[in-house]
């Protein structure tokens, strides 16, 4: 680092010794100067200067030649008056300056730092160099202007300035040795060749590097600020662009010159933001790039004119952004951050070099540019500062591998400890697994030996009222039958509820999806529930768009057993007025015969509050106690209701509030039949006059009573027989051999499982139909019943219509 700073200083700070004689009203004596000593001088001090004017050197021996003015060089013209007016940046002229000296000069040649445009120089009477773009003659490279002379000679210099922010001769002009000049030149240029190749070697190095790692943004643009720095050294100072590729034209050079210049600003504070993100302030760095795009967008369109009318707006936004940058960086120490320090030391020699650049461009200094120099300096801190955080990274990275390391072991130990967990907490589940599922199993059998105990006494209830309304009775006997069979229904409904509620849990229940005529279906739940409804003296309207195909394609027993629920809880909540059934048709889509319906029921009963409308849907739960006990319920309808909806793909929606009554709703995606009509299958009275031998095994002998009347009733000249468990059942087989047997599954000594087993072991010849009928059963026991031999199953209680049909299946094929 020490090495290089000496490096930089002497390329700052190196200076020729030089003749101290400053021309005077355009006149300069270099009778004393001695080339051998000074080998290089600076012409500075008083020239003339005639605007507007290319006079040749013939030209000054005529009378015609204006009265020039007497101006500094260097300098720019710009900060002279010539009738009382400031002479503008743009322009031409042409500059004089006699030298007295009777000495012999061989080799002597001009330097000139930066003429812009255009420029012919005049040595006497003698054209020694000329640069006109137009013209396409170049006579020799910048900087290399050399001649002979004896004694007093006259320099007349031809400047024509189209772009340049400054005209004139604003920069140093020497006069020396040729091979002085050449010497300073070409060290220059092997200066300005290594800080660019320095430029872009770093520009190559953090593109790598952010490449390598995408989130260091930073060197992304530190990459995008050293290009530009390191083509900006190529445009200025000896200007090696045109030393290399003359034919560029001034005008792309000048292109290249002011776009260096004017991406410096936004690049800069972009950099900034990317090493200090939390500390730069986003809306300011906006504001500055903000400001910076007119002069890109000049730059852009060749209106160089522009930038030079407002460069001194553009030098102060340089200087803020410098300034500001310097306070992003204190904060950068003061919170400890790494490599602040180090970058403070290259932005503190980069701003003084911009300070410096800032002063040049606007002519108040006659140094040089500095910026590449100060860049070099900022590039070599940010440099080290990247080292210095690899060297903490690694540091870090091997402290963390160490730790690492310890962890690594520390995990050995514990997956070995956490591997016998798991080995523990596996059996631990095993076992919980086992006794879940006995749970489960003990719940099942539960379900379904309460079902058969509670549907043992309704088998004879709802059968006996059934043969009841078959016979002849008068209107208060018809009343108590009918108010029989609805409690024994009701019964029924609780315990279908329960056991429906437990396949579901189960996810054990399946939609059966068949032709229904949906006005038919309405009506049959009508005509369920028009007793309560009567009851309650209540209005039942139907309400069904016109636009709904008459069959559709759905589960009629579920949407009965949802719409009864519904319905139902209408009913026991409404105590005047009316209830609405309303199934309104949403949208059709004949392609793939496809319609939404919506489907209504809205009442006028005690509501339901906003706070307890999402509790209803609970299991076993209703708004409040108090509701259970004035109306009775289990509180399950609604939750078997809205989890039959999810089966079909729906939901159940409550729009309530209480005191005003409720509106229930769900809608359903269905397909549809174009078929007028379905067969209407009427439970009619149905004798079957086959005389049979029918074999009814039950351990209940009310259920035999039952059994006997009903069948009595459908085939009067069949012969029964009765068994009252499994062993005396396989006897009366033997001895009977009847054409079909229906058997009771849970019986004492010999339930209907084994009996039937029994009775397909010791069957010869004819297989007998075997009908199961029970009380209580699962849907998943029925490939079991089948699998054993059972032919059909009947689950008790059942109706004549259902007794007939099996007999009718089983017995006339």
């Amino acid at each position: 680092m020490r090495v290089s700073f000496c490096f930089l200083f002497c390329i700052l700070f190196n200076c020729n010794s030089k003749f101290s004689e400053i021309s005077k009203n355009g006149e300069l004596n270099l009778e004393y100067w001695d080339t051998k000593e000074n080998p290089l001088i600076q012409l500075e001090g008083e020239w003339e200067l005639y605007t507007n004017e290319f006079y040749e050197p013939q030209d000054f021996n005529s009378i015609n030649v204006k009265k020039p003015l007497i101006v500094n060089v260097p300098s720019s013209w710009s900060k002279f008056q010539e009738d009382k007016k400031m002479l503008s940046n743009l322009g031409f002229g042409t500059y004089r300056l006699k030298v007295k000296t009777s000495k012999i000069f061989f080799s002597l040649a001009l330097k000139f730092s930066d003429l812009s445009t255009y420029h012919k120089l005049f040595i006497n009477d003698k054209l020694i160099y000329l640069n006109d773009p137009s013209l396409h003659e170049i006579n020799e490279k910048f900087n290399n202007h050399s001649f002979d002379t004896k004694g007093n000679f006259e320099i007349i210099i031809h400047i024509r300035n189209d772009y340049h922010l400054n005209g004139g001769l604003w920069q140093k002009v020497y006069l020396g040795n040729i091979k002085e000049i050449k010497f300073s030149k070409n060290k220059n240029l092997l200066i300005e060749i290594f800080i660019s190749g320095v430029f872009f070697f770093i520009t190559i190095y953090h593109l790598a590097f952010y490449f390598q790692r995408r989130n260091e943004t930073s060197a992304l643009f530190f990459a995008i600020f050293s290009f530009i720095f390191g083509v900006r050294v190529f445009l200025i100072g000896e200007k090696f662009l045109l030393e290399v590729f003359p034919s560029i034209g001034q005008e792309n050079f000048s292109f290249l010159l002011y776009l260096t210049l004017v991406t410096t600003i936004p690049a800069a504070i972009e950099l900034l933001y990317r090493i200090f993100p939390e500390e730069v302030n986003k809306k300011l760095k906006i504001i500055i790039q903000f400001l910076s795009v007119p002069y890109i967008i000049s730059c852009l369109i060749g209106n160089f004119q522009f930038i030079n009318t407002y460069i001194n707006f553009y030098l102060i936004l340089m200087g803020f952004t410098a300034i500001y940058s310097f306070y992003i960086n204190l904060v950068g120490i003061k919170k400890k951050i790494i490599g602040s320090k180090i970058i403070f030391i290259g932005m503190s020699i980069f701003t003084l070099a911009v300070a410096n650049d800032i002063i040049y461009l606007g002519g108040k200094v006659t140094t040089t540019q500095f910026s590449q120099y100060g860049m070099l300096a900022f590039m070599i801190c940010q440099s080290l500062a990247l080292s210095k955080r690899f060297s903490r990274a690694f540091k870090e990275s091997e402290t963390l591998s160490q730790i690492l390391k310890l962890k690594n072991d520390e995990l050995k130990i514990l997956h070995t400890e956490l591997e016998q967990k798991v080995f523990d907490r596996t059996n631990e589940f095993k076992l919980a697994k086992e006794e879940a599922e006995k749970a489960n199993k003990a719940k099942s059998e539960f379900l379904a030996n309460m079902s058969h105990e509670i549907r043992t006494p309704l088998i004879s209830v709802i059968g006996f009222s059934e043969l009841l309304e078959n016979t002849n009775l008068n209107q208060n006997q018809k009343e108590f039958s009918n108010a029989i069979q609805d409690s024994a229904n009701s019964l029924l409904g609780l315990i279908n509820d329960i056991l429906d509620f437990s396949k579901i849990e189960a996810k054990k229940l399946n939609l059966v999806m068949d032709k229904i005529n949906l006005l038919s279906l309405v009506k049959e739940v009508e005509n369920i529930l028009k007793f309560k409804i009567l009851q309650k003296k209540l209005e039942f309207q139907i309400h069904i768009s016109d636009e709904i195909p008459k069959i559709l394609f759905l589960d009629s027993q579920r949407i009965k057993q949802i719409l009864i629920n519904l319905i139902g809880n209408a009913i026991k909540f409404t105590e005047k007025g009316k209830i609405e059934l309303k199934i309104e048709l949403i949208h059709f889509l004949e392609e793939t015969k496809k319609l939404k319906l919506k489907i209504l029921i809205i009442d006028q009963g005690i509501g339901i509050s906003k706070e307890n409308q999402n509790k209803i849907f609970e299991a076993f739960s209703q708004e409040d106690d108090s509701i259970s006990r004035k109306y009775g319920g289990t509180g399950l309808g609604l939750t078997i209701s809205n989890e039959l909806l999810k089966l079909m793909g729906s939901r159940l929606n409550l729009e309530s509030e209480s005191g005003k009554g409720s509106r229930f709703y769900f809608e359903l995606d269905l397909e549809y039949s174009l078929e007028e009509n379905l067969e209407n299958k009427k439970e009619t009275q149905k004798i079957i006059l086959k005389e049979l031998k029918i074999l009814v095994v039950d351990d209940v002998e009310l259920n035999l009573k039952l059994a006997s009347k009903t069948f009595t009733q459908i085939a009067p000249n069949s012969k029964l027989f009765f068994a009252i468990n499994g062993l005396e059942a396989i006897k009366r087989f033997q001895e009977e051999c009847p054409d079909i047997i229906f058997m009771d599954i849970q019986m004492p000594l010999m339930d209907g499982i084994e009996a039937t087993k029994e009775i397909r072991r010791i069957e010869i010849q004819k297989r007998t139909p075997i009908i199961a009928f029970s009380a209580g059963f699962l849907e998943t026991e029925l490939k079991n019943y089948y699998r054993i031999g059972v032919d059909d199953f009947l689950p008790k209680p059942f109706k004549q219509i259902k007794i007939y049909e099996i007999l009718n299946k089983w017995t006339n094929s």
